[in-house]
Parts: C-alpha cells; sequence; structure tokens
C-alpha cells in the first residue's frame, strides 16, 4: 500500500540517497502523502515548504540547492532562536553563507561532497516532515514531495538525516 501510494514519486526519481538504514525503516511511513502542484499553483510544494518552515520549533534539513525564500524563512526562525541544523552540498556554500546569517549560533551548517546520488530534499521540524527528490536527468522535481505530520514518520525523517549525515 506504502509503494502504490509512492510511486508517482520514487518512479524515474534518483531515490538512491536514501541510507540503507532509512529504507529498512520506511514502513513507519505509513502515513505520508504525495503533494503535487496542480495548474493553479505551480509553486505549491514550494509555498507549503515555507509555510512548515515559519511553523517549526527545531529543523533538520538536508538542503541540496538555494532557494531564496527558504533562506529568508530560515534566517527569520534562526534569530528567534529555534535550532536549525542543514546538510548542504559544498558546491552552495559560497550561495548559503552569503544568503544565511550564519553567525547564528543556533544555526550549524554541515557542507559535504554531495556524489550524483546524493541529491535528496529533506525538511524534518517537530511538526512536519518532507522529502522531495531529484529526477534522474539531476534536476529537482518541485513539483511533487512526500510529506507528513505523523508522529511516526517524523522520527523516520529525524533518522535519515542523522544516518545520511553518518554516510558521508
Amino acid at each position: 500500500i506504502l509503494l502504490d501510494r509512492i510511486t508517482p514519486i520514487s518512479h524515474d526519481h534518483n531515490v538512491k540517497s536514501i541510507p540503507r538504514d532509512s529504507i529498512y525503516n520506511m514502513n513507519y511511513l505509513e502515513d505520508v502523502e504525495v503533494m503535487e502542484t496542480d495548474e493553479l499553483n505551480a509553486y505549491k510544494t514550494f509555498d507549503f515548504i515555507e509555510k512548515s518552515i515559519t511553523k517549526s520549533k527545531y529543523i533538520k534539513a538536508i538542503l541540496p540547492f538555494s532557494y531564496n525564500d527558504f533562506n529568508e524563512s530560515l534566517n527569520k526562525l534562526a534569530s528567534k532562536d529555534r535550532k536549525i541544523s542543514l546538510i548542504s552540498p559544498v558546491s552552495i556554500k559560497e550561495i548559503l553563507v552569503r544568503s544565511l546569517r550564519t553567525s547564528n549560533n543556533n544555526l550549524e551548517i554541515d557542507y559535504i561532497d554531495f556524489d550524483e546520488d546524493d541529491y535528496l530534499f529533506l525538511f524534518c521540524s517537530d511538526k512536519r516532515m518532507i522529502v522531495g527528490f531529484f529526477k534522474c536527468d539531476g534536476s529537482y522535481d518541485k513539483n511533487r514531495l512526500l510529506t507528513s505530520s505523523n508522529g511516526k514518520c517524523i522520527k523516520w525523517a529525524n533518522e535519515l538525516f542523522d544516518n545520511f549525515k553518518k554516510e558521508k
């Protein structure tokens, strides 16, 4: 049943970036939903991510790209003394250093060398988890993401963050 629900986002997408330990625990995702953009709102998924950032008490995220609206929301959250832990590729370090207020003690960014199969978007907070994938052609699929506010799904996303960090 889970596979039926996530097929639209896993088909023709790079899912090799999910660490093995996280794959073993995919049964935690029993309450995950696929969110898709529609012709009325091409930025539905990005708006949803930004709204989720602003409502969070803490964030763990794998941020493989820079998006100005996300960066602004992260800065606002950091100014409220909320804990933010990011993993990002070295290739966007200069952009993030310029756009995020890295002087905040509550903002931790680990820059790593991403391999071709490492690209994955993850947002995890106290309230929600969001996962986005890259297409097999290397572009980010901004039209679909997995999301849930279920506690087991959030636990899985926290473990995904930790497993991803551990494997790199």
